[in-house]
């Protein structure tokens, strides 16, 4: 393994487009837009093209120059990586199952190598589950995007597709968190979900928010009926 420091001081910039290019083995994230999913043996650059993130079949690491500078990671059944706009963080969403079991692993590569932020998913998964629950299964977790100069990450929590078990199967709500302080920083119902944030759902939870909304409306146009029947009825009594 090659010394972190050593690298940085050498390494050239890369162009975006360079980057993309360059993206070996990758599938679109299932949870994120914005997350890249490795396939058998991947390589996914950084946004500025110095780092990247590799792997092959049950491992994952870092490299710099095609040169590993980092341990080597566990890979699961599902993993989708997003990496944070300044090249230096990692949202790593995954899961040894296929429906349940999401949660979301944050790693900082720093000059001592790759550093895990604990506890992001727990933080979600807690405020979720005191209104949101599936009996033994733990809700989901996702990562969706990062934001706030990569100091922030948008995550969401999802009741799992499990029927008989989770009572609001497929029902999401989203948060903002501060990485460094493992703080929330807004709780987002679908309602009210941002335009930046609802463009970075991918496949699985667009399909869930458009359910979602699809119900809400249904219940205002109840609502709207139930009190236009009880004004009709005032207006007769009088």
């Amino acid at each position: 393994m090659i010394p972190l420091a050593l690298l940085l001081s050498t390494m050239l910039w890369q162009s975006p487009a360079a980057h993309n290019s360059q993206c070996v083995g990758c599938a679109e994230g299932q949870w994120s837009k914005q997350a890249i999913a490795g396939v058998n043996e991947f390589r996914i650059p950084a946004p500025d093209g110095q780092f990247a993130i590799a792997g092959s079949h049950d491992e994952w690491w870092v490299e710099a120059n095609h040169r590993v500078v980092s341990h080597k990671n566990p890979l699961p059944t599902w993993s989708e990586f997003i990496w944070a706009p300044d090249s230096r963080s990692i949202a790593l969403t995954q899961s040894f199952g296929y429906t349940s079991g999401y949660s979301v692993s944050v790693f900082r590569i720093t000059s001592n190598g790759l550093l895990e932020a604990p506890g992001i998913s727990t933080l979600v998964r807690k405020d979720f589950e005191t209104k949101h629950s599936c009996e033994d299964r733990d809700v989901n977790v996702a990562a969706l995007r990062w934001d706030n100069n990569s100091e922030d990450l948008v995550l969401a929590a999802q009741e799992p597709p499990v029927g008989g078990v989770c009572p609001d199967m497929y029902y999401f709500e989203t948060y903002l968190v501060s990485v460094t302080d493992r703080q929330i920083r807004r709780h987002v119902l679908p309602p009210q979900l941002p335009d930046e944030w609802k463009g970075s759902l991918g496949d699985e939870l667009a399909a869930n928010y458009k359910y979602i909304m699809k119900e809400e409306h249904k219940k205002k146009l109840k609502s709207k009926r139930e009190r236009s029947f009880v004004l009709s009825l005032q207006s007769r009594r009088e």
